[in-house]
């Protein structure tokens, strides 16, 4: 199952609405745990647990796992 970590942007202030996603399959969140000194997780609903303890904000996140250079894919949806 992959491991998905969303930031939302909405709000009477912005032009469009959208999520910002990054995606990890098993294979980035092994490598993801070992970046992150994690011995094995049991499963993608408990390393969203660790990182949301670990990061304060998305942004945090993703710069940790770009300066890490993990493998991940990005997604947006947006909402005119």
């Amino acid at each position: 199952m992959d491991l998905v970590a969303e930031w939302y942007d909405f709000g009477e202030d912005v032009i469009y609405e959208f999520a910002s996603m990054l995606v990890f399959a098993p294979a980035e969140q092994r490598t993801l745990e070992a970046a992150m000194n994690i011995v094995g997780t049991s499963g993608p609903e408990a390393l969203a647990r660790i990182i949301t303890e670990r990061f304060r904000t998305w942004f945090e996140f993703r710069d940790f796992v770009k300066a890490n250079q993990i493998g991940h894919r990005e997604e947006r949806d947006l909402w005119p």
